[in-house]
């Protein structure tokens, strides 16, 4: 789309420009065909879905398309990356608060308003969206992974460490939630039991070099250096630029020659 060299605002209203007008083009100003076929399609499944009382949520996925080249094929390769940026997040804020405001039985307005909210620094408020989530859909892994972060960026160690637990019991293998209730453990004193989550994540996910560190960091704080070792190469083969796990292997390696 054309915005005359301004930032485009991927929150604004798709419209058909067929059938809007001079409007339609002042909302949402499409050059090539490509382009206007992509709104009119958006409003057809808006409108559809609009009709049917069902919530429609139109994710337009950046990137190179062709053969084995998209957002779902990287993901399915263990290649997906994500990207935050403080302008897309109150884009995705001002969406999900008027989306949560029309229907409050909608599961995902309410939760990209709760993440919205923890990215943009009101955990408080983020944890009511994130509570909302929960009621609507207990099972929801991702609000209780999200709703354990805004009790933890708040200092309330053990609602994080209980909404840890929960995500734990709806994906045992979940290896964010064993990383992150280590963390809340560590920092209530519960040092074995923290090490052992930080074990357990790098068991289930070799490639992850934040459980390798963490189970390092706990192992040199209790004296087991040499058991810090293996965690500590492993972390920094996974990640050569992991400068926490790097500054601690010198500092093992350093004492280990003195």
């Amino acid at each position: 789309m054309d915005d005359g060299g301004e930032g485009g605002d991927e929150g604004a209203s798709a419209v058909a420009v067929v059938e809007g007008g001079a409007e339609a083009l002042r909302i949402c100003r499409p050059v090539s065909k490509r382009s206007v076929q992509r709104v009119a399609a958006e409003t057809g499944w808006t409108r559809l879905g609009e009709k049917a009382a069902i919530p429609v949520q139109i994710f337009r996925l950046s990137g190179i398309y062709g053969p084995g080249r998209n957002a779902l094929a990287t993901m399915e390769k263990g290649k997906a990356r994500r990207l935050i940026k403080a302008r897309m997040v109150h884009v995705v804020l001002k969406n999900a608060s008027l989306a949560h405001a029309r229907r409050r039985d909608n599961v995902l307005a309410a939760l990209y308003l709760g993440e919205a909210r923890l990215h943009t620094g009101d955990a408080p408020r983020a944890a009511v969206a994130l509570q909302h989530v929960r009621a609507l859909d207990p099972s929801n892994v991702m609000a209780t992974l999200l709703l354990a972060s805004a009790w933890q960026v708040q200092g309330n160690a053990a609602k994080s460490l209980e909404e840890y637990t929960n995500a734990l019991v709806l994906d045992p293998t979940n290896v964010a939630a064993l990383v992150n209730r280590g963390t809340a453990l560590r920092s209530l004193g519960r040092t074995g039991d923290a090490l052992a989550q930080f074990q357990s994540a790098a068991r289930i996910s070799p490639a992850t070099p934040e459980a390798h560190y963490n189970a390092a960091d706990v192992l040199h704080s209790s004296g087991a250096a040499q058991e810090a070792l293996s965690y500590l190469r492993a972390a920094t083969r996974l990640r050569p630029t992991f400068v926490q796990a790097i500054s601690l292997l010198v500092l093992v390696l350093e004492a280990e020659r003195d």
